[in-house]
């Protein structure tokens, strides 16, 4: 574990797989602590669970980070776990393939 977040918190939206939770891996790393947000539970609860393993510290909160009461509460959770917040990584997203531009 280095120590260059050491004291910092972090959000990180759609931290329960792919790049959100690698990123969210590499934050606990460097000594920060880790709000997983993801809107399936089991997959935030269980990043949360490999940073706590890997001897950092996690929290995990479920919701739709597009609703703004979810957002908020998800803020009042950081500072309530750990005081403050100085990190916010916005990775949830949802990808749907579809044309920009339909030509018919």
């Amino acid at each position: 574990m280095g120590d260059r977040l050491s004291g910092k918190t972090a959000i990180i939206t759609g931290a329960g797989q792919g790049i959100g939770k690698a990123i969210a891996l590499v934050i606990a790393t460097e000594g920060a602590a880790v709000v997983v947000n993801d809107y399936v539970p089991d997959v935030a609860e269980n990043t949360s669970r490999d940073i706590v393993n890997m001897r950092g510290c996690a929290v995990p909160f479920f919701g739709d980070v597009t609703r703004f009461d979810i957002a908020h509460k998800l803020v009042q959770r950081a500072v309530k776990e750990f005081g403050q917040t100085d990190i916010l990584v916005n990775n949830a997203g949802i990808f749907t393939s579809s044309r920009a531009w339909n030509p018919d």
